[in-house]
């Protein structure tokens, strides 16, 4: 396969890893709870309701990584998958704009990792649509010449 099937492949695997251990830490464990706020610059005491709350959004997470997982051993036939975590983290980089002032108010997350959020999810939904339209056009390519 070519250099962009393989950039898609990895970078794949990176969100597959990521979703799974993020979202298992966050569903199983209130200790990890915590480490994952602080992790994420977030300053707010962690009550059971939130941790209740927390634990399906791991799950979600993790289900998110299995996904991704699944479109990383065939990008090319897992498409819509794809184009589904470009939205999310489309929609995700939207959210922290439109409710930055709220967001930064409620859990204390400074402007500047905000902002860095928002850049890398960004770069990360930038970089799926680049290596898949790659990937896409490489493949056909290779099947018009045959």
């Amino acid at each position: 396969m070519n250099s962009a099937y393989r950039s898609l492949q990895v970078l794949l695997w990176f969100i597959s890893a990521s979703h799974v251990a993020l979202g298992a830490a966050i569903a199983l464990s209130e200790r990890l709870q915590g480490f994952m706020a602080t992790l994420y610059g977030v300053t707010v005491e962690i009550e059971p309701q939130m941790q209740y709350m927390l634990r399906p959004l791991g799950a979600f997470m993790m289900a998110l990584g299995v996904a991704a997982g699944a479109a990383a051993l065939r990008p090319l036939r897992h498409q819509p998958i794809i184009w589904g975590f470009v939205g999310l983290f489309v929609v995700r980089v939207f959210q922290r704009i439109v409710f930055h002032d709220l967001i930064a108010e409620r859990f204390g997350i400074s402007s500047s990792k905000l902002i860095t959020a928002s850049a890398f999810f960004g770069i990360l939904a930038l970089l799926l649509i680049l290596f898949l339209r790659l990937a896409v056009r490489a493949d056909s390519a290779m099947h018009s010449n045959s």
